[in-house]
């Protein structure tokens, strides 16, 4: 297939035109302007190109499965460029397109970009969430940057990476407007228009930091893994009570009364007894293969997990070791709960229900039994082996090929 485009190289090529085999190619404009293309030609011989999207709103990865599915058309006899054509068509072209119609388009050309259906749900359900109730109505001529800094603050203070992605997606719908030739000049809700207007990131998170601190200080999980990074690196068995704890998402007292009894390392589970949960129900808790490795390399020296001297481990213990840290105030085990989860919905496809059965919240007994069983299961299974990853810092493992940089 010769030479490949890397994610790196996506980002720092100058304008250009950079190929990338079946098709595909990367077109750049400029340093913002990056928009991915397939190039073919039809049955008559002439050149044909289909827009795939921007990047990094649309990955390398899911604009190679989209050349893919293109080139897959083309076998069975299709035209892509014929089939993109018919679905413009398929959208009103009027004066009066509104923003719901036009992101209803956008969706619709996108979804062969997409891995799975997933992507699409996302889409549909945070504009659906944030954008429609105020933007869903308007005609796409007349919104302009108050109207998506109306609709973007309160995640911008509330929920960042949630904001960043709607954002995102918001730009790719006033892009696609202006392409249609329904509007004209900058795109009021790209970065660039925004970015003077909306809360500093800075001052939110020294903010939120300060709010959380009130209750269970929690890392933000983007710093979970150089935390972990530094706990590692320290001895004492409080430090690997606390790995676990990041681990597990687990509350304090379920990891001090850890027994080697309910944990069977050889299929990596923990099957915790009512007694022990908050719930009083059995939790059957799937382990990353980091957790299996970090209790297979701990002593055996009574009946609990963690015990000093014959005796399980003090309460203080976690708390006396981020004093020694100088983490007080910023980091608790509890707040690895809300890291845990803060991770699995701002930067995850997975269930955010999954996440709740990982930490064993109340989801009615039929849901959480669910999810102690089969298919269920494995979803939190891949999870925590996810996070663990995460936590390692693997979670998207960095892939070096080489470029063709001849322009097509």
């Amino acid at each position: 297939m010769g030479k490949r485009l890397t994610e790196r190289q996506c980002a720092t090529l100058p304008p250009g035109r950079y190929g990338d085999g079946l098709g595909l190619q990367l077109q750049v404009r400029s340093e913002r302007a990056r928009a991915w293309i397939f190039r073919y030609r039809d049955a008559s011989g002439k050149d044909r190109h289909v827009g795939l999207g921007q990047w990094p709103v649309v990955s390398l990865e899911e604009a190679r499965a989209a050349a893919l599915d293109m080139q897959r058309m083309r076998r069975d006899g299709r035209d892509p460029f014929a089939e993109r054509k018919a679905a413009d068509a398929r959208v009103t072209t009027t004066e009066m397109l509104t923003f719901k119609q036009a992101a209803a388009a956008v969706i619709d050309i996108r979804r062969p970009t997409w891995s799975n259906d997933k992507h699409a749900a996302q889409w549909e359900t945070s504009l659906a969430t944030y954008a429609y109730p105020k933007l869903g109505d308007v005609n796409v001529s007349l919104l302009d940057t108050g109207h998506f800094v109306d609709v973007l603050t309160p995640l911008w203070v509330s929920k960042m990476e949630t904001a960043r992605r709607l954002q995102q997606r918001l730009s790719a719908v006033m892009e696609y407007a202006a392409a249609k030739g329904l509007r004209s000049g900058a795109n009021p809700a790209s970065l660039e228009a925004l970015k003077d207007l909306l809360p500093d990131q800075k001052t939110i998170r020294t903010k939120n930091a300060d709010k959380a601190v009130q209750h269970h200080a929690a890392l933000p999980w983007q710093d979970v893994p150089a935390f972990l990074v530094d706990v590692r690196q320290r001895e004492a068995l409080a430090a690997r009570a606390l790995e676990l704890a990041a681990l597990t998402a687990l509350r304090t007292g379920n990891i001090i009364g850890a027994r080697w009894a309910d944990i069977d390392l050889e299929q990596a589970v923990w099957r915790i007894p009512a007694a022990q949960m908050k719930a009083r129900s059995d939790h059957l808790l799937p382990l990353s293969k980091q957790a299996v490795a970090l209790l297979k390399a701990l002593p055996r020296t009574g009946e609990l997990v963690f015990e000093v001297d014959g005796k399980p481990m003090s309460n203080g213990a976690m708390l006396a070791l981020l004093k020694r840290m100088k983490r007080t105030g910023q980091v608790t085990t509890h707040g690895f709960r809300s890291s845990f989860m803060d991770w699995t919905g701002e930067a995850t496809n997975h269930e955010i229900d999954a996440a709740r059965a990982q930490l064993a919240h109340n989801l009615g007994d039929k849901v959480r039994l669910a999810y102690q069983r089969g298919t269920l299961l494995q979803k939190r299974e891949q999870l925590v082996q996810d996070w663990a990853d995460f936590c390692d810092g693997k979670a998207i493992p960095s892939k070096v090929v080489n470029i063709d940089r001849g322009a097509a």
